[in-house]
C-alpha cells in the first residue's frame, strides 16, 4: 500500500522500524510520567520550592520510568527485528539495501513482494513466500485489548508465533496466502 501522506525522505531500515514501534511508548510516557512527577512533587511539602530542583526531579523521574518502560517493551520489537534477520539469512539479502533498492519508505507497505506493518509495539516485515502455512489461533486479553497469537510455518523450516491484534494478523494471513500478482488489502 503506497500511502503518500506519510512519505519519508529515506527508505526504511530495521532501526527506523524499531524506533517507530517504540514511539508510542516514548510520546505517551513522557507527558504521563512528567505529570505524575509533578503531582508527587506538589504533594510533598518537604521538597524545596526552587524551580531548578522541581524541574530536575520531574526530568529524572520521567526519564527513569521511560527507561524502565523501554526495557520492558524492547524485547517485543527486537524479537520482530530478529524475524527480519532470519529472512535476510534465508534469502541472502540485506533488508536495508532491499528497502533502498525498492524505494520502500512507508511503515505500512503491502505489495506483491513485501508486507511491512508497524502496529502498537510490534513490527511485521515479511518477504512474500516466507510465511508458508498458518496453524491454530489463540486469543487472550492483554489489558483491555484482545491479543491474538498465530502459529506460522516459515520457509526456513521454523515455526514462529506471530502475536498482535487480530485485524493485523488477518491481513498478514490473507497477504501470505494470496497467489496473485497484486496483493493489496488494508
Amino acid at each position: 500500500m503506497v500511502n503518500n501522506k506519510s512519505k519519508r525522505s529515506r527508505p526504511i531500515t530495521k532501526m527506523a522500524l524499531y524506533l517507530r514501534a517504540m514511539r508510542v511508548s516514548i510520546w505517551i510516557t513522557i507527558p504521563f510520567f512528567a505529570l505524575i512527577s509533578l503531582m508527587a512533587l506538589m504533594g510533598d511539602a518537604s521538597i524545596e520550592s526552587g524551580l531548578q530542583s522541581m524541574i530536575l526531579f520531574i526530568v529524572t523521574t520521567t526519564l527513569s520510568f521511560l527507561a524502565i518502560l523501554i526495557i520492558i517493551l524492547t524485547p517485543l520489537a527486537l524479537q520482530d527485528i530478529h524475524h527480519i534477520k532470519k529472512q535476510e539469512k534465508y534469502y541472502g539479502l540485506n533488508f536495508n539495501d532491499e528497502m533502498k533498492r525498492l524505494d520502500i519508505r512507508e511503515f505500512e507497505h503491502i505489495d506483491s513482494n513485501w508486507l511491512i506493518i508497524v502496529s502498537r509495539f510490534r513490527v511485521y516485515a515479511f518477504k512474500k513466500g516466507f510465511l508458508i502455512d498458518f496453524g491454530f489461533q489463540r486469543k487472550s486479553f492483554l489489558g483491555k485489548k484482545m491479543e491474538t497469537k498465530v502459529m506460522a510455518s516459515c520457509a526456513d523450516g521454523k515455526i514462529r508465533t506471530l502475536a498482535g491484534d487480530s485485524t493485523t494478523l488477518i491481513i498478514i494471513q490473507e497477504w501470505a496466502q494470496k497467489k496473485g500478482k497484486k496483493s493489496m488489502k488494508k
